[in-house]
């Protein structure tokens, strides 16, 4: 099977470098977007943690008093074109990311566009007073050429350790990391080492023009999925041990929340989906029925699936008090956030000037 694998991977990654190469020799045109640009991408398909990447410099550059906005596909979504995120959207028009981040911070502008090039100049058009704009998932959106280009990879799979899609999980070749201006190091473990971390420094083996950063994920108190639960205090969202948590997921790897759970002491049954899965009247009745039989104190899920969860109108009134989202942040190792900041920073700042 690996070695079928590795041949099905050779025609895709001939196809994936030659296109690049058209790109580098300039036979394929990018295009400036005449606005400073942010990409957050990565080499690999899904989980590496863009979302909450994007959340924390958007939020950044908006406390900075930038007016941002954040575009992105609008993955799954049964929407096409340019759709900016409005009071009547939901998962289905925009995409369940771009509606977890719209339904966090109302003050981010944020659209969903196929076409990057095509969804700036219509930010542009509607926002007179932008300032920067965001790319989620766009580091191989070519065609664009972003100003400052954020590479993140999963500290337990560097893309210089993985294989191209479908051995492995890289949607180009490693050498496609030179396009970087800085490459962030996610989902580091709690107890990481100095030693570990100029390991994976020698492993990227990058230029000293280039910042290596590296965060992890912090977990919040959970919150409540629908809203009036918190004010009735129907429930009490502090996971603790001996308690019996239903792990409900529709994402790429859930395994770093089962952890997380499981480390608080509770007791976990998981119920895992496809990443961006949207619940049937079927997947509802066996999520309570998994509830009931094993007895659990809480149904928890992640911010993402929340959103889709909120838009499903077959939920029993009277499971809706037992569903919790668990919010994450990135958090920075060491002095890492510092550099960051200033990276981002010093980039729009120049970029602002030179407009």
């Amino acid at each position: 099977m690996q070695l079928l694998l590795r041949i099905l991977s050779w025609p895709y990654g001939w196809f994936v470098g030659l296109r690049n190469l058209l790109y580098d020799e300039h036979l394929l045109h990018s295009f400036e977007p005449g606005l400073p640009t942010i990409c957050v991408g990565n080499l690999a398909v899904g989980g590496t943690g863009k979302t909450p990447h994007v959340e924390y410099i958007a939020m950044f550059l908006h406390a900075e008093g930038y007016r941002v906005a954040v575009l992105s596909r609008g993955y799954k979504r049964r929407t096409v074109g340019f759709v900016e995120a409005d009071e009547q959207a939901t998962a289905a028009t925009i995409g369940d990311e771009a509606m977890q981040l719209k339904s966090k911070h109302p003050e981010l502008i944020v659209a969903v566009c196929e076409d990057r090039l095509i969804g700036i100049s219509r930010l542009k058009k509607r926002h007179p007073d932008l300032q920067v704009v965001i790319l989620d998932d766009a580091f191989q959106h070519r065609r664009l050429k972003a100003g400052l280009n954020i590479l993140l990879t999963q500290a337990d799979r560097l893309y210089v350790e993985d294989h191209l899609l479908p051995l492995g999980r890289l949607r180009e070749q490693a050498i496609g990391s030179i396009r970087a201006n800085m490459v962030v190091v996610t989902k580091c473990p709690p107890a990481i080492q100095p030693i570990e971390q100029r390991l994976i420094d020698t492993k990227l083996a990058l230029p000293p023009s280039k910042p290596l950063i590296f965060t992890r994920m912090r977990y919040l108190k959970p919150v409540p999925v629908f809203e009036g639960v918190k004010e009735k205090g129907e429930r009490s969202n502090d996971i603790c041990a001996g308690m019996k948590v239903l792990l409900l997921t529709g994402i790429a790897q859930p395994q770093y929340l089962l952890e997380h759970t499981r480390q608080l002491g509770a007791e976990v049954v998981p119920l895992s989906f496809s990443d961006h899965h949207a619940f049937s009247e079927n997947d509802i009745l066996n999520i309570e029925s998994l509830f009931r039989n094993h007895h659990c104190d809480l149904i928890l899920t992640t911010e993402k699936d929340a959103v889709r969860l909120r838009e499903c109108a077959n939920i029993p009134k009277q499971l809706i008090p037992f569903f919790y989202a668990q919010p994450i942040q990135v958090e920075f190792l060491g002095h890492d956030e510092q550099t960051f900041n200033n990276t981002i920073l010093d980039y729009v700042r120049k970029s602002t000037c030179n407009r």
